[in-house]
């Protein structure tokens, strides 16, 4: 018994040292938040979703207290970086395509299925954007392609 004991209080007092330094962090990290300089980053990357090199982000704030503005914003950084695709995908892409290309890009997909996240993502960027020019049937998906405009490309 005296060995369960000792082996008890040492996950104990590791436990106890885990919590004490993740308490640092965070008192760390809210001092950063309060940063001027991170405050104006910050403000734009939840506003557009852009770091502002390119790169699209994925903000997930406290999934429990979680509104549909944040949802949306969620959403349209995938939509952007579908867009962003326009010319990395072939002319005639699927579901499957984008998904994968959003995986190779490390795209963070916030659902447990990514799949079904980018195909609401197609279907509302059928906007204008991208089209169905083939309609899935059988077991086969839909097949889309970006909308060509006269001197405007996909992405802009």
């Amino acid at each position: 018994m005296a060995s369960t004991e000792v082996l008890v209080n040492e996950i104990v007092s590791r436990l106890d040292k885990i919590q004490a330094e993740r308490k640092k962090k965070l008192e760390i990290f809210k001092s950063l938040l309060r940063d001027p300089d991170i405050a104006l980053v910050l403000s734009e990357a939840l506003r557009t979703g852009d770091l502002g090199s390119g790169q699209v982000v994925s903000v997930d704030l406290d999934r429990e207290s979680e509104g549909q503005g944040q949802r949306r914003q969620r959403q349209q950084g995938l939509r952007e970086s579908i867009r962003q695709l326009a010319g990395q995908l072939p002319e005639r892409f699927t579901i499957d395509e984008v998904t994968e290309k959003l995986k190779d890009q490390r795209f963070s997909f916030k659902r447990s299925d990514p799949e079904k996240s980018v195909r609401d993502a197609l279907y509302k960027l059928q906007d204008g954007t991208l089209r169905v020019v083939e309609e899935g049937k059988g077991g086969k998906p839909n097949v889309y392609e970006f909308v060509k405009k006269p001197g405007k490309s996909p992405t802009g």
